[in-house]
């Protein structure tokens, strides 16, 4: 297995890259999953086709996704913050200061 990421300031081509590059290697026999986590759906607009969280077939040995991360945030903030508080009290931290240093800026309006 092979991951290759993309990355660089806004406007300099990424998805563009991104998609050519995953089309490229499909047509090569390679597997391959091209993954955004853009929440301007530029890699939907790149294949015009709509993509979401769970793979979609672009065509032989290519599948595509479009990750949320303020929707998987707003799911799992819950669980990653538990993780977090069982670390710093495992360090010795109390529950309600560990409690409270788990809890990012803004991130009430997430719950």
């Amino acid at each position: 297995m092979r991951i290759l990421t993309f990355t660089g300031k806004g406007g300099v081509g990424k998805t563009s890259v991104s998609a050519a590059t995953a089309v490229r290697l499909s047509e090569l026999g390679y597997r391959t999953l091209v993954l955004s986590t853009d929440p301007a759906h530029s890699l939907s607009d790149s294949f015009n086709l709509p993509l979401g969280a769970e793979p979609t077939k672009i065509r032989e040995n290519l599948h595509a996704i479009e990750v949320n991360p303020y929707v998987d945030l707003k799911e799992n903030w819950q669980s990653v913050q538990k993780f977090y508080t069982r670390i710093f009290m495992a360090q010795g931290v109390s529950g309600v200061v560990a409690d409270e240093m788990t809890i990012l800026p803004g991130i009430s309006s997430v719950r």
